[in-house]
């Protein structure tokens, strides 16, 4: 679960910046 949460940050990051 652990992993997925990570995923989950990274690409919430990664969206933010591509749509910033």
């Amino acid at each position: 679960m652990g992993q997925f949460f990570a995923f989950a940050h990274v690409f919430a990051v990664w969206g933010n910046d591509h749509v910033a």
